[in-house]
């Protein structure tokens, strides 16, 4: 902590705020959570901070580094970072008033600002600077080669295999054939980080992730996240259909206020068309079946009428009635992968 007026001349104080928030595997609860999250919206660039981006590993390397592990009957073993954006330094000088419920107030009467040392998390630049740390230490010190083609993958040739390193902020996903292997792997991490190791993968990125080893296969569903979505918005006792639009040559066409008539209904103001969109969108990633569907009531999030939210909630009433639905990837062989 340091007196406020000690700031230096030009500089000031970002505020922060506690965040509360469940932590859901599923539809389990797993714990609950506390942060102390900065207001980083407040942040000014050149001074607070410089570099912000950061990868995410793509959608596309998740599938096939799946689809790999199930066709070669090799482990896949799921690690979580704690606190990951505590981890590194920060390099800016950043000033921030004390969270809530502490002492702002010294001994002498002065008013205290904290100075950061560390990252924490809603500063702009902390995704950025974790990233740099995890990547040098998956690097420099456990000896794996960057992919050129995604950044958040990782590989390295271990007694004649190749072993696969998966990232995506702090879910850590490790495939390769040996179980011991993967354990000394991930030793290597926890000498580093605070880890929890939570075993074979079964969910990851909020897909729910189910193996027949037999078959070679591995499936990905986002039952759960369709049942939520269902609950949220009143769909949970809806009538299911059996196709995601409707078979017709007329197709959706932009809203145009001024066809609607003196007594038309309105409700369709209040509907939340464009937050249901946007989680249909994440749902494409395992369900291939509404990507036209969802394509064309993208189309509309702007000027959007009754008949777009008709055809949104179909989307819903046939998600009702195929919840089961899932990607199955790899599949036992003869031929090569």
């Amino acid at each position: 902590a340091r007196r406020w007026r000690d700031i230096p001349a030009g500089r000031r104080a970002i505020r922060c705020k506690l965040v509360f928030r469940k932590k859901m595997i599923g539809d389990k609860l797993d714990k609950y959570k506390c942060r102390i999250v900065a207001k980083g919206f407040s942040q000014v660039k050149g001074l607070d901070y410089f570099e912000t981006w950061a990868p995410t590993v793509r959608d596309e390397t998740v599938k096939i580094c799946l689809t790999h592990a199930a066709t070669s009957d090799f482990e896949i073993e799921q690690s979580d970072v704690s606190t990951a954006f505590l981890n590194p330094d920060l390099n800016e000088q950043i000033f921030m008033h004390m969270p809530d419920g502490m002492a702002n107030i010294d001994d002498e009467g002065y008013s205290l600002v904290l100075e950061l040392n560390k990252c924490i998390y809603g500063l702009k630049q902390s995704a950025n600077a974790w990233f740099a740390m995890l990547t040098d230490h998956i690097t420099n010190t456990m000896g794996f080669t960057q992919s050129d083609s995604d950044p958040c993958l990782f590989f390295k040739d271990i007694d004649g295999h190749r072993y696969l390193l998966l990232t995506f902020v702090d879910d850590i996903l490790l495939i390769g054939p040996s179980t011991t292997t993967i354990s000394d792997l991930q030793a290597q991490f926890s000498s580093k980080f605070k880890m929890t190791h939570l075993g074979p993968v079964a969910w990851f990125l909020q897909m729910e992730v189910t193996r027949d080893r037999t078959a070679r296969t591995i499936t990905l569903n986002n039952r759960h996240k369709i049942s939520s979505l269902l609950e949220a918005h009143g769909m949970t006792d809806c009538k299911p259909v059996t196709t995601p639009m409707v078979d017709g040559k007329e197709r959706l066409r932009a809203f145009i206020p001024e066809d609607l008539a003196p007594d038309a209904d309105l409700s369709f103001q209040a509907f939340p068309y464009r937050e249901i969109v946007g989680s249909l969108l994440y749902l494409t990633k395992t369900r291939l079946d509404l990507q036209l569907a969802i394509q064309q009531l993208c189309k509309y999030m702007h000027n959007h009428g009754p008949e777009h939210v008709v055809a949104c909630k179909r989307v819903l009433r046939y998600l009702k009635g195929t919840l089961s639905i899932g990607l199955t990837l790899g599949g036992a062989s003869s031929a090569p992968l």
